[in-house]
Parts: C-alpha cells; sequence; structure tokens
C-alpha cells in the first residue's frame, strides 16, 4: 500500500493532510515503520532524524553573496527557512525600500526581497506563518503556493491555497507590488506604509501588517486581521518558505 492514499498522511501521527505526489502541507517521506513519522527533511531536501534542531547555514546566491540563513526544524514537520521574525521591539522596521531589498536585522529580521526572490524562483514554495498574540496564544497560517517575482516586478506576490487557523489575511494583497516609504506601488490615494507605518504588499491598504510597528495596537502595529482584527498587535510573527519534495510512489 501506498504511504500517500487518498491525500492522507498515512502510518504517521500528522493532522494535516498531503497532496498526491508533493509535500504540501505536509511532508511524508517515503520511509518505513512505525505509527509515527521517524525522519523528516531539513533546508536542503535531505531526509535526517525527526530529532534533529533547527540550524544555520551559508547560501550563496548569484549576486556573489552569501547569507547565513535560518532552517526552522521544529515547527511545521521541519525544512523551513526563516524569511522574517518579530520577537520584540528592538528593530526598527521602518525601513526604506534599499532596506527590505537587501534586508536588515539579526534576532528580529527580514531577509530582504532580493533573497527571498532567490529562494522561490523556481515557483515550487509554500509558505508558512506563525503568529503570537498579547495573551500569549499561537495560530498559523499556511499557503501551498507562494513565490514573489523579481526586481523587475517590485517583488509581486503571488499566493494561494491558504490552510491553518489564524484565517487567511494574505489573499488580499495577492497581486500587489511591496511599498515602502519611499516607494509608493499600492492601490490607495496615500502610501500605505507611511499611513501604516511598515512595509508590505499593500493593496489599500492592507489585512495584514507583519513588518508594522511592534506594540501598537492599531492598523500601523503588527497586524493578522483575520486572527486578531486591527487593533491588536501582534508579540511575535515567523514568515518561512519551504520547498515542496516529490514524493517517489
Amino acid at each position: 500500500m501506498s504511504l500517500l492514499e487518498n491525500g492522507e498522511c498515512r502510518r504517521y501521527g500528522l493532522k494535516q493532510s498531503c497532496d498526491i505526489k508533493h509535500t504540501s502541507p505536509c511532508r511524508c517521506p517515503p520511509n518505513v515503520g512505525g505509527e509515527r513519522c521517524k525522519y523528516k527533511y531539513d533546508c536542503n531536501g535531505n531526509l535526517v532524524d525527526w530529532s534533529t534542531p533547527s540550524y544555520q547555514f551559508t547560501k550563496n546566491f548569484s549576486n556573489g553573496v552569501g547569507r547565513d540563513l535560518l532552517c526552522e526544524m521544529d515547527k511545521g514537520n521541519g525544512g523551513w527557512i526563516v524569511i522574517q521574525r518579530r520577537e520584540n521591539g528592538n528593530t526598527d522596521f521602518y525601513q526604506n525600500w534599499n532596506g527590505y531589498e537587501n534586508g536588515f536585522g539579526d534576532l528580529n529580521f527580514y531577509l530582504g526581497n532580493y533573497y527571498i526572490h532567490e529562494i522561490v524562483k523556481t515557483e515550487d514554495y509554500q509558505l508558512r506563518i506563525d503568529l503570537l498574540d498579547q495573551e500569549g496564544n499561537w495560530a498559523f497560517a499556511g499557503y501551498k503556493k507562494f513565490f514573489i517575482g523579481g526586481p523587475d516586478t517590485s517583488y509581486r506576490l503571488n499566493v494561494s491555497y491558504y490552510y491553518g487557523n489564524a484565517g487567511d489575511s494574505l489573499a488580499y494583497h495577492n497581486g500587489m507590488q511591496f511599498t515602502t516609504y519611499d516607494r509608493d506601488n499600492d492601490m490607495a490615494q496615500m502610501n500605505c506604509a507611511v499611513n501604516c507605518a511598515g512595509a508590505w504588499w499593500y493593496r489599500n491598504c492592507h489585512q495584514s501588517n507583519l513588518n508594522g510597528q511592534y506594540e501598537i495596537n492599531t492598523q500601523s502595529g503588527i497586524i493578522w486581521y483575520h486572527w486578531r482584527g486591527f487593533d491588536h498587535s501582534l508579540a511575535k510573527s515567523t514568515m518561512m518558505v519551504r520547498k515542496k519534495i516529490k514524493h517517489q510512489l
């Protein structure tokens, strides 16, 4: 019997469902044995032991720059490259176009649109967003398809096939170019990055604002509208991408 049948993970204690032939939204590695998953994939697509912790690795990009990337192995069955993280208010996320193109930060960081595009440009990546509210509650939003265009598109967003429990606050932004306070690509009369004190794929203006201001309980805060509304700035957020791996059935 195939380990994948009717789109469900069989022989593994995973609650999510899988697409036939591809690991989306969860992963069903083609190993045999037991009633739980003994292996998972790392950020290079290698099968590793289930206990493998998160780790850093260096990736060399086509512009000649080597970047240290974080591979998240503890959430969502592992193998996620972290592209944005908000842990506290110690980093200024009200950055210009150059900052968001090339990236900034350390503990709190944005990888940079150029590097995100270089990672996902094969168009076979998915996105996971983990969110923590001010009361200590966690939620997540996953998207089985995630892609942003290159510099010539102003890093246009292409995202679809939502799953999760946080609600879909990113679909509203699908198809939009990235906007910062010094480059207005949104559809509003004003610059949404200025109006909402962040940088995002704004439309008119947003239903999510994960690069907004920390501890500001307005639309300028770290907002995921379909979970906590416009007046609750989230305490933490993490955006991660993962390549789909085709199963050998």
